[in-house]
């Protein structure tokens, strides 16, 4: 239908009937994959001692039919040998049967499995190849199902049934629009590395073409995560506590240099504006990295607030403020706000680097001071980006801690939210009120890393720590916090701690229990103060609040988030839901961990 009238409407229809048809292929590929895995099919299709027994019963029978035949017709010594060649021929027999039987299963199974990989994959690039900007369906899921079948395949032996590298390259790379690949970035980027392996070769080939393709395509999106790879080396005195040189034995360097090769290349191939970018980036990016490890030490005791970058620079022409400089060959192709990115364009049209993208801003510079974080174990440095029409975006400049993880759990939680968002797009979500905007989300925030030791993240606006609302900023300050206001005679915070903390471990629990006591609930009043001006708005915080700490608790249990104190669990002051942040201990790492008390 598509191939007679290649029109929209069916061109969404083909792509509809192509993601249904790729679902199901990827289904029964799954299940042959398993049962091919499990030990009851290693077990039966094991022909090892069908063989050994054929092996074993062939020399008996061709014994027996030779003294059979040496036996005289008609005397009882022929017929008994007579009836034990028969018996040995006819078990022999069942034998070949059995092991014929069996190896033709097997072929069969891994035929299959084959065929339906291929048809999967042709059928997911097709759906994602044609499918409109209008379509009505998720396409995060084929394309994440498509790069996972490629993982999963690329090293299998596949008997010459399937290639795999080259059936991605001609069939997906070169059918499907490089920006459905753009939001898995972290995931393709991540599998960048040099190999020896023949398979693992082809593998790099193909995986840094499709990089090369999306960098160039859609620099603002692709750029800073090759950066980030290229600069696997530049990690300071060390990374969460690990030394430099021992973080770097261990995780090793092997991004490296397939990143920077993958960097000459986008200077000699890319067009114009993206090399300029490339410099630009790279610029700015060793201008962040130099001040997220910068010692600071000097000054957490005197002023935390308005420092000058010149005081931690040596280079100050690389200072924050001062290394895209006005008029010079690096401003002609101003990078985007790293925590800021335009617009996903499906054609590639950013307007060549003369133009701000759709719905970003780019550097027109930054604000010559600033600041340090009261908190945090390396004090992180507040700084002010400058945007070119105007906007000022606070960012959190850290060094000296993995922020990857952050970066993949924001990516995670951005995924649950579109799920959510569809979820309440259906019918029966429609049907009701919207007053309240009742609909399940977590709220996320962009995280840039910019080498394994340092990254950037974009500072959350109107939030306050969930601990400054109940304690206050300081023991110094504590009577602007919720409980010394309303509970004044009660325990402080730091009396608890104490308490608690001095309990011996047998009467932990009743000293909880004593700590309850004596510090009673007050939350409640921070909805009454900030939005008790209208019962609407009081009871829309309120579902905000209850529902954003519903999906983030979920999703933190399957997740194994841990480290959730009162100073890393934020507060929006103007909608009331909750904004979770660092994320250094993930998938139930806080089990092996020690803990105070």
């Amino acid at each position: 239908l598509y191939e007679a009238q290649p029109n929209v409407e069916n061109a969404d229809r083909t792509a509809r009937a192509s993601l249904a048809l790729g679902q199901i292929s990827s289904s029964l590929h799954a299940a042959l994959v398993i049962r091919v895995q499990s030990t009851e099919w290693k077990q039966s299709s094991s022909t090892a001692h069908q063989i050994a027994e054929l092996e074993r019963c062939e020399p008996l029978l061709h014994d027996a039919l030779h003294r059979k035949n040496k036996a005289k017709k008609g005397t009882q010594q022929f017929d008994d040998l007579t009836r034990k060649w028969e018996e040995l021929y006819i078990y022999c027999e069942h034998l070949r049967k059995d092991l014929q039987r069996t190896n033709e299963e097997r072929d069969n199974v891994l035929t299959s499995m084959q065929q339906y990989l291929r048809l999967a994959i042709e059928s997911y690039s097709t759906a994602l190849a044609l499918a409109s900007a209008g379509f009505d369906e998720d396409l995060l899921r084929p394309v994440s199902e498509l790069i996972s079948l490629w993982f999963e395949n690329y090293k299998v032996n596949n008997d010459g049934t399937v290639d795999i590298n080259k059936l991605m390259k001609t069939v997906a790379f070169e059918k499907v629009p490089s920006f459905r690949f753009v939001p898995l970035a972290n995931q393709l980027f991540s599998r960048i590395e040099q190999s020896d392996d023949l398979r693992s070769i082809v593998f790099q080939s193909v995986l840094q073409d499709l990089v090369f393709k999306m960098c160039a395509q859609h620099p603002y999106h692709c750029i800073l995560p090759l950066i980030a790879l290229a600069n696997g080396k530049k990690v300071g005195s060390g990374v969460s506590g690990r030394h430099a040189s021992a973080y770097i034995e261990n995780v090793g360097n092997s991004k490296v240099a397939p990143a920077s090769e993958i960097i000459s290349r986008l200077r000699k191939e890319a067009p114009p504006y993206v090399v300029g970018l490339l410099a630009t980036y790279a610029i700015l990016g060793d201008s962040y990295i130099h001040l997220a490890g910068a010692d600071t030490s000097s000054f957490h005791k005197q002023v935390t607030k308005d420092i000058s970058f010149s005081k931690v620079y040596n280079n100050t022409s690389m200072a924050l403020d001062k290394c895209l400089r006005k008029g010079s060959a690096t401003m002609m192709y101003p990078p985007a706000i790293f925590t800021s990115v335009p617009k996903l364009q499906p054609d590639g049209n950013y307007g060549d680097g003369e133009e701000d993208p759709i719905g970003a801003e780019r550097v027109r510079g930054f604000k010559p001071v600033f600041s340090i974080t009261e908190t945090g174990l390396h004090r992180p440095k507040i700084v002010i980006c400058l945007g070119t029409k105007g906007g000022e975006f606070r960012q959190l400049v850290k060094g000296e801690d993995e922020i990857r993880q952050d970066a993949i759990m924001c990516q995670v939680f951005t995924i649950v939210n579109d799920l959510m968002l569809r979820r309440r797009s259906t019918a029966a979500r429609k049907a009701r009120s919207k007053q309240f905007h009742h609909q399940l989300r977590i709220a996320t925030y962009r995280v840039v890393p910019l080498s394994p030791a340092s990254g950037v993240l974009e500072w959350v606006e109107n939030t306050v720590a969930f601990g400054d609302v109940i304690f206050g900023r300081s023991p110094r300050n504590e009577d602007v916090g919720l409980h010394a206001r309303y509970y004044p005679k009660e325990w402080n915070y730091l009396v608890c701690r104490r308490h608690f903390v001095e309990a011996p471990s047998s009467v932990k629990r009743e000293t909880y229990d004593v700590v309850c006591r004596n510090f009673s609930p007050c939350f409640r009043f921070f909805f009454i103060e900030r939005f008790g001006h209208d019962m609407m708005e009081w009871h829309a915080a309120r579902m905000r609040y209850t529902r954003s700490v519903a999906l983030s608790s979920m999703v933190g249990h399957i997740l194994g988030i841990g480290d959730r104190h009162t100073s890393n669990i934020l507060v929006h002051t103007k909608t009331g839901e909750v904004v979770q942040i660092d994320f250094g201990i993930v998938f139930e790492q806080g089990k092996v961990s020690t803990c105070m008390g």
